[in-house]
């Protein structure tokens, strides 16, 4: 479980660097590019709703509810 632990946190981090990194390019950025994110992210959201419905966790609904998780977990 360590593992998938550290697994987890390194894609997460790898993931917010790359989508904050694009606020920082030059250069425009499309609306179909936008557009290719939201759908990234999107799919990323299944992926981490199958993860806590196989491992029995609670999904967090609002950012208020991110919070209150992290805070258990430390």
């Amino acid at each position: 479980m360590a593992e998938l632990s550290e697994r987890a946190r390194t894609a997460a981090t790898a993931f917010a660097k790359a989508v904050a990194a694009l606020t920082k390019a030059r250069g425009d950025v499309t609306f179909m590019e936008l557009w290719a994110i939201w759908a990234a992210i999107f799919e990323v959201q299944g992926y981490l709703e199958r993860l806590a419905r196989e491992h029995r966790l609670p999904v967090p609904e609002t950012p208020g509810d991110l919070k209150r998780l992290k805070g258990k977990a430390q």
